[in-house]
């Protein structure tokens, strides 16, 4: 993910959120490297 694919990406999230989520785990196993724009895989 990079700053251009992760507009989509919080696009994406909003449709699905829920006041019911109360936990969030993420696998950055295979990130490579992660700046302030985004994550890149």
């Amino acid at each position: 993910m990079d700053a251009f694919s992760a507009r989509d990406f919080k696009k994406q999230v909003d449709l699905i959120w829920s006041e019911d989520i109360k936990q969030v785990e993420l696998d950055f196993k295979q990130v490579g490297f992660i700046d302030s724009s985004g994550v890149v895989g």
